[in-house]
């Protein structure tokens, strides 16, 4: 085929052809095909001419540095969007050309830092904006559902003692306290004073939600961490916490080759142990949260746990953890090589072989003692 029968037609028949012309990268006959071409046809003309325009002008653009943190604040609503993306779909007329496509990826090395900056300081205002407002629509949600599921028990059972019920659990706003994880709780109320009972072992108020609090805590923890999958809102909703557990287990399983503790170290379902490195924090945490939006869970760092193991007791747990730690695996982090789904992948292993190693020895001393790791436990509060 000559070079003049591979110029036939217009630019969208030989994108490829026309995208070498404007790098000057067609050999002489071609190129002189392309040009007499552009002589007859002033569509293709001016097309590859604006084309030229924009190259040159990208290519003569300096490049400037993005602003301290951007990265951070970028990829953490790329992996954890404040809002559902929405897709659109385009007619099969409006879809863009195989023309454009091609040019997008030849001129994608030249965009300048200076372009994305612009776009991303928007979207990362706007999401502070949207992060800020919605802790407190949350919470405001959150209290509106448990008062209208008590009203309405009140109302069905139409009984004073039904209705003191729901005066004996109604707390005033911002000082709701929600007790999950199926441990049992009371609560007596008189006239002035209310007195409430629960095996929780710690206040919903300490925990951290914040990627980068998060991140800095467990980088810096002197005591175990516990991560754990938020499903006691699936409860007052009538979703099913066991099987959110279930889901959680199957996709940590998966990700990182963990398995579930036995009964005896279990907080509420399926629950999780090992020696993190220091150094893997950020993905630990980037995998905890993206499993966390991928099932529609709150994930969060907290310094005791809650809930109960099958003694009834979160000290229980945390004590027989103390006793086994030897037993626990490490979970470390290595970049996977691109192109990948994700940029971190998990491997499992056994710091402590055998329980032959004499007491007191180096040997037995376990990572987190060692100060290069931190235990940290996983599970899910139902």
């Amino acid at each position: 085929m000559t070079p003049a029968d591979a110029v036939s037609g217009h630019v969208d028949d030989w994108e490829d052809l026309a995208v070498d012309y404007i790098d000057d990268r067609l050999d002489p006959k071609t190129k002189a095909a392309i040009d007499a071409h552009l002589e007859g046809c002033a569509e293709c003309a001016g097309r590859l001419r604006v084309q030229k325009n924009v190259l040159t002008f990208l290519q003569g653009s300096a490049l400037e540095e993005a602003p301290a943190g951007m990265e951070d604040q970028v990829m953490d609503e790329v992996l954890f969007p404040s809002r559902p993306v929405s897709t659109v779909r385009q007619p099969a007329s409006e879809q863009p050309s195989r023309w454009s496509i091609a040019w997008r990826r030849k001129i994608r090395p030249w965009v300048p830092a200076t372009v994305a900056v612009v776009a991303l300081l928007a979207a990362v205002v706007s999401y502070g904006v949207i992060r800020s407002d919605s802790d407190q629509t949350l919470r405001v949600e959150a209290t509106t559902t448990v008062a209208d599921t008590r009203e309405k028990a009140a109302g069905e059972a139409g009984t004073e003692e039904a209705m003191n019920a729901m005066a004996a659990t109604s707390t005033t706003a911002g000082a709701t306290t929600l007790v999950g994880s199926g441990a049992p709780s009371t609560t007596t109320a008189a006239a002035q004073t209310s007195t409430t009972t629960t095996m929780a072992a710690y206040d919903d108020a300490t925990a951290v939600q914040d990627r980068k609090t998060m991140i800095a805590d467990l980088k810096d923890a002197g005591a175990p961490v516990y991560f754990y999958f938020d499903a006691t809102s699936l409860a007052l909703t009538g979703g099913d916490s066991a099987a959110a557990g279930t889901a959680v287990a199957h996709q940590i399983t998966a990700l990182t080759g963990l398995e579930p503790l036995d009964q005896t170290l279990t907080l509420d379902g399926p629950t999780f142990a090992a020696y993190v490195p220091r150094d893997d924090a950020t993905a630990l945490v980037d995998l905890l949260r993206s499993i966390g939006t991928n099932l529609q869970l709150t994930v969060n760092l907290a310094w005791q746990p809650g809930g109960k193991n099958s003694d009834g007791s979160a000290d229980a747990f945390a004590n027989i953890l103390q006793q086994r730690k030897s037993e626990l695996p490490e979970l470390s982090a290595y970049r996977t090589p691109q192109p990948a789904v994700s940029s971190w992948s998990f491997t499992t292993s056994t710091l402590v072989p055998g329980a032959d190693r004499p007491p007191g020895s180096i040997d037995a001393v376990t990572p987190d003692e060692a100060g290069t790791h931190v235990l940290v436990v996983i599970y899910v509060r139902r």
